[in-house]
């Protein structure tokens, strides 16, 4: 038995094998109705992804970008004769 799935995987299988575009709740609901899961696995409400909204304050991708220099040493490149 299954200890992890990936709706958002299946989907995105579905949707190349067919082209057609399925919510993550009716692929859980097929899912169940095939016997590929359980009616407990089926009721794990962390199965349908909602966002990262509960894991970070917003919803854009930021990054910070350093300069290399900071953190190189300019007298160890240096070679000596």
């Amino acid at each position: 038995m299954w200890t992890y799935m990936n709706l958002l995987y299946i989907r995105a299988a579905i949707k190349e094998a067919t082209g057609v575009v399925l919510s993550q709740e009716s692929i859980l609901q097929m899912l169940l109705e095939e016997n590929l899961i359980s009616p407990e696995k089926a009721a794990d409400p962390s199965l349908v992804f909602k966002g990262y909204g509960e894991l970070f304050k917003t919803d854009y991708a930021a990054k910070k970008v350093e300069n290399a220099q900071n953190f190189i040493n300019s007298e160890t490149l240096k070679e000596e004769d």
